[in-house]
C-alpha cells in the first residue's frame, strides 16, 4: 500500500472513532448494551430450558430435530438419517447422491468429507 492510501485510511478511522465515541457514551446506548448482556446471560443460564422449548416448537410444526453433543455425534445422526432413507427407498447405496447446500453447521462438522469416506457422492 502506498503511504497516501495508508494516511487516507488512518483519517477515515479517526473520523469514525470521533463519531462513535459520543454514541458509546450515550445513556441510551449504554442501557441497550446492558440489556443485550442481560439477555445473553439469561439465555446461557437457561440454555437447557430454551433448547427444550425450541425443540418442542419444531416438533409441533412437524419438523424433525436432533441434538448432538459434539461433531462426531452429529455426523452419526446424519449418517443414520441417510441410511434410513436409503433403506426405505430400497436403492443401492452406491447409487446415492447427497445434495448438500451451503451450511455452516455441516461445514463445521466436516459432513462432506465424512459422507465421502462412507462411500457417498456429495453434490454441492
Amino acid at each position: 500500500m502506498k503511504d497516501e492510501e495508508i494516511e487516507s485510511m488512518r483519517k477515515v478511522f479517526n473520523n469514525l472513532k470521533d463519531r462513535i465515541e459520543p454514541l458509546v457514551k450515550s445513556p441510551k446506548i449504554q442501557a441497550l448494551q446492558k440489556r443485550v448482556i442481560d439477555i445473553r446471560k439469561d439465555a446461557i443460564d437457561n440454555n437447557e430450558e430454551l433448547l427444550a422449548i425450541a425443540m418442542n416448537s419444531l416438533k409441533e410444526n412437524d419438523i424433525d430435530c436432533f441434538y448432538a453433543n459434539d461433531d462426531e455425534e452429529a455426523r452419526k445422526i446424519l449418517l443414520d438419517l441417510i441410511n434410513e432413507e436409503i433403506k426405505k427407498s430400497n436403492i443401492d447405496k452406491n447409487e446415492v447422491y447427497i445434495a448438500k447446500s451451503k451450511s455452516n453447521t455441516l461445514r463445521e462438522i466436516d459432513a462432506s468429507q465424512f459422507l465421502e469416506e462412507q462411500g457417498m457422492t456429495i453434490v454441492e
